[in-house]
């Protein structure tokens, strides 16, 4: 049986997520405490007991021919005594059943592994975002911040208030093509995960431009999971200002201007359309929605991965 969860349902939903994804008390506590909404959490009951769970977390995805009403699924669980029952397989089409019927168009989701892409494939999800990768050292960093015409101008270097963060996010992604927008509720969500985990949101600026970094300390390096930027040079120097770590690693829009040449393209969204149709052809998510390929790459990030 499937349901929307109930509040008294917590304590069994917080279990299932610590055994499926394993982490620490506080940062399930942290989702539970400041992100879960019962009416946005599907439950697969099991006998009367939850045995399994999906969040479908609110979105929209900006086109330019307009905004689309989107949900974000994340956080697919089952108790692994339950697995390979087809439970996930349910909640997933029980989720698409609620979004055509409340006129939500598109589905995205975030495999946790590049062998679950098939998974999600055989349920109608298509690859459709992609980032780019770059893995630099301190020493690669220092010598690029040594360039470009951001170099002799002073930076100043702050944190991002919650409506800063919003409207950074618009200026450097919503002209994207197909862009998954985050309201500033889920952005402050954002912002309070990223300092549970000891991560910074920085927003720098010189008389040349501006830009800003979402950064996670994760063991030795820095993990720059988001970077709004037009200037790598600033980029660079902003980092090397905050931080001590040897090495970082970024995560791009596929087709970002900053760092052209390095690290490698991977496919990390999948998306489903979920309006009706006329052909069976497999049309990417931007030609079901504005009629097109679109030359800008989509982008899809601050997922919670």
């Amino acid at each position: 049986m499937i349901q929307f969860a109930e509040k008294s349902m917590v304590p069994a939903l917080k279990e299932i997520w610590r055994r499926c994804f394993g982490d620490e008390e506080g940062y399930i506590s942290l989702y539970f405490d400041r992100r879960f909404r019962p009416e946005e959490t599907l439950v697969y009951l099991n006998h009367g007991l939850p045995v399994g769970m999906l969040a479908m977390l609110p979105c929209e995805i900006v086109t330019d021919r307009g905004t689309v009403a989107s949900r974000y699924v994340y956080g697919v669980a089952t108790l692994p005594e339950y697995q390979g029952r087809g439970y996930s397989s349910a909640l997933l089409e029980y989720a698409h059943r609620w979004m055509r019927k409340h006129e939500i168009l598109v589905s995205v989701l975030v495999p946790a592994e590049e062998s679950l892409f098939q998974f999600y494939r055989k349920r109608g999800y298509l690859p459709t975002f992609s980032v780019r990768q770059v893995r630099l050292s301190r020493e690669e960093i220092l010598h690029l911040a040594q360039q470009g015409p951001a170099l002799q101008k002073p930076l100043t270097l702050e944190e991002v208030t919650d409506k800063e963060f919003y409207a950074l996010r618009e200026e450097f992604f919503s002209h994207q093509g197909l862009f998954v927008r985050w309201d500033e509720q889920a952005l402050s969500y954002v912002m309070e995960e990223n300092q549970f985990q000891e991560g910074k949101i920085l927003r720098f600026s010189t008389d040349y431009g501006h830009g800003y970094v979402v950064c996670y300390k994760i063991k030795n390096k820095i993990a720059v999971k988001e970077c709004g930027a037009r200037d790598e040079t600033m980029v660079c120097r902003a980092l090397l200002s905050a931080f001590d770590e040897d090495l970082f690693e970024l995560r791009l829009a596929a087709d970002s201007p900053l760092f052209m040449g390095l690290g490698e393209k991977r496919e990390f969204a999948a998306a489903v359309y979920l309006g009706e149709v006329q052909d069976r052809g497999l049309l990417s998510l931007s030609e079901r929605l504005t009629g097109r390929e679109l030359l800008d790459a989509p982008y899809c990030n601050l997922v919670l991965d």
